[in-house]
């Protein structure tokens, strides 16, 4: 199991980094929360805003489709490997930093 460790806290209500739980408003969120709390605020992402996605991966936003983003891959908090520094994230999976 993960350790919270990776959860910091943060001054800007808009900016979060985490992996399993987030931390937001002075309070840890687990994933169900998470999501609720994401699809209150959610708004697609522009080109160069920064996202954070559910599974841990904080990233760039380089294309903007109907349904997804590529990000450029500038931090990996998460379990998983990339062959490369790209990848692509669901606009219901991912919150804006």
């Amino acid at each position: 199991m993960r350790e919270k460790n990776h959860v910091r806290n943060v001054n800007n209500r808009n900016e979060m980094e985490a992996v399993g739980d987030y931390y937001l408003n002075n309070k840890t969120l687990g994933k169900g929360e998470m999501k609720m709390e994401a699809a209150m605020k959610m708004r697609i992402a522009d080109i160069g805003d920064e996202i954070v996605s559910n599974k841990g991966i904080k990233g760039k936003v380089e294309m903007v489709k109907e349904n997804s983003v590529i990000i450029e891959i500038l931090e990996n908090l998460s379990d998983r490997e990339y062959v490369n520094n790209r990848t692509v994230v669901s606009h219901k999976n991912y919150v804006i930093i």
